[in-house]
């Protein structure tokens, strides 16, 4: 049954305050003892034949998953998933909007 109490930790889970609060720091050198198995990735438009996307155009889930890479956290195993709406799928997205950090 949900309490006051569990619904506030809820919340706070759900916001950069309550991930501050109830978070653990990672230091990026024990990162390379991690494996990442899967990364979740925002995209605004997919390929669905190539599987390449395009984000927001920021970078930030690409750098993101790069430093993983460089740590030795992702390798060629690790699973790179999205979620997309059937109107975001593009069966000929042009290469040359695609730029050297996309996934």
């Amino acid at each position: 049954m949900e309490t006051k109490k569990t619904r506030t930790k809820t919340h706070q889970r759900r916001n950069c305050l309550g991930t501050a609060a109830l978070g653990t720091i990672v230091n990026l050198t024990a990162v390379g003892n991690l494996h990442v198995d899967i990364v979740v990735v925002a995209s605004v438009v997919v390929n669905p034949i190539t599987g390449a996307r395009l984000g927001k155009g920021k970078g930030y889930g690409d750098i993101e998953y790069a430093m993983m890479r460089e740590l030795g956290a992702c390798d060629d195993s690790t699973l790179v998933i999205t979620t997309v709406h059937e109107t975001q799928l593009l069966d000929d997205l042009p290469a040359s909007v695609m730029t050297e950090h996309d996934l």
